[in-house]
């Protein structure tokens, strides 16, 4: 899904349909700077794919590709591209979604 920075809305839309899947995985853009843009509740958004989701991060910049397993290591990797360190202000996440 890469929908410039529109990522945090649609997933919160499909929250409901999301919740009735066994098996799903989602590749969306990650960008932080366009969510501070759009005034997106950056704690909630964060705390809604740690809560539902195993996290990890595709970055093709520097083809690195890294579980992120704690919601500090999610907010770092958001501060990070806020801070555009080593020219990235953005990436890929994979989602798989975890049922309860």
């Amino acid at each position: 899904m890469d929908t410039q920075g529109a990522e945090p809305c649609i997933l919160h839309s499909m929250e409901a349909i999301i919740k009735k899947l066994v098996n799903a995985t989602f590749f969306i853009e990650f960008w932080p700077s366009s969510y501070e843009e759009q005034k997106i509740d950056r704690n909630k958004y964060l705390n809604f794919l740690f809560e539902n989701f195993k996290i990890s991060d595709l970055n093709y910049v520097l083809e690195t590709f890294k579980s992120i397993s704690s919601l500090a290591q999610l907010e770092e990797l958001y501060q990070n591209h806020l801070k555009n360190l080593n020219n990235i202000n953005h990436s890929t996440l994979m989602l798989e979604y975890k049922p309860v």
